[in-house]
């Protein structure tokens, strides 16, 4: 064989090697992955039950509101949450085997709707009921 295809050989064998090396190396490199699918930040609900699902790829640990979810063999999660009326926060985090970790954050807004009442009691004991009157107002009752 000429030397010319020996050398051309050796480089061809070289660069498929690395570019292997590479594509297989990409996961290390760039650490774990977060896609949330739904709900979409800034959301306002009228449910406070919300599903939160996504896929997280390169991951060893998964947390939502610091509690450890977990994924199919596809790397998807889904995870139903409760939210309380008003301004809420959803922490979703990923570690992997580096304990390299990303953050993603949900800001939500749970608005009950129209009609709607919701009961709490106060810590004296009296049960108070909050209806939605107007969409910027609430009216107290006690009873």
């Amino acid at each position: 064989m000429n030397r010319t295809v020996k050398i051309t050989l050796i480089a061809l064998l070289v660069i498929g090697v690395g570019s292997y090396t590479y594509l297989k190396a990409q996961p290390l490199v760039h650490g774990p992955e977060i896609q949330v699918f739904s709900p979409r930040n800034g959301t306002m609900l009228e449910d406070p039950l919300v599903g939160v699902t996504g896929t997280a790829k390169h991951i060893s640990y998964l947390h939502i509101n610091g509690r450890q979810i977990f994924t199919d063999e596809a790397g998807q999660f889904s995870e139903q949450l409760l939210l309380y009326p008003g301004y809420n926060i959803i922490t979703i985090t990923a570690q992997d085997r580096f304990h390299r970790d990303i953050t993603k954050t949900l800001e939500l807004v749970y608005r009950p709707s129209l009609g709607q009442k919701e009961s709490r009691t106060h810590s004296e004991g009296t049960l108070v009921e909050q209806e939605r009157e107007a969409p910027l107002g609430l009216r107290i009752l006690h009873n």
